[in-house]
């Protein structure tokens, strides 16, 4: 393997190519119940009882300004570290872990730098893949952060749209 090679988990989310960077993943996990927490931010689905601790879970697609979808038995999770506590994620179906060569992920374009969560896109074949960062779709969960001006709109906006 190529030592500048980019590891990436991919994941989908409304039919759209997305990952984050492996070393910001713990593991991906069956989905398990998720106790809700009244009058939280809309893209917090709950939390949930992980190895003894309690993490929020972030339902990504609202997060990312997607229709809201049901999760079901088979729905992923993906527990990452990537700041003062885990989190999970909700995303629709988990993937494959990627080794991409460095020249295959570039700085986002103009248009999807402004969301806040997207680092960088990659090319794989013929697909597209939208790099995320965990911390930064994870930012404001251990305050408890509730939807304030900037978020009223659905959260995070991916250029996956």
């Amino acid at each position: 393997m190529n030592r500048t090679a980019t590891r990436l988990l991919t994941f989908r989310l409304d039919g759209r190519d997305h990952a984050l960077p492996v070393d910001q993943v713990v593991e991906v996990v069956r989905m398990v119940a998720i106790t809700p927490l009244p009058d939280g931010a809309p893209w917090v689905a709950g939390v949930l009882n992980y190895r003894g601790r309690v993490i929020p879970v972030i339902d990504l697609r609202v997060r990312l300004g997607l229709p809201r979808r049901e999760p079901d038995l088979s729905t992923p999770l993906i527990v990452v570290d990537a700041g003062p506590q885990p989190a999970a994620l909700l995303v629709d179906e988990a993937d494959e872990v990627l080794a991409l060569p460095a020249d295959a992920v570039q700085p986002p374009d103009p248009v999807a730098a402004a969301s806040p969560a997207v680092t960088a896109l990659a090319r794989h074949g013929k697909r597209l893949i939208v790099l995320l960062d965990a911390a930064r779709l994870t930012a404001g969960c251990a305050d408890g952060a509730r939807p304030g001006p900037a978020s009223t709109g659905g959260g995070i906006h991916a250029a996956a749209r």
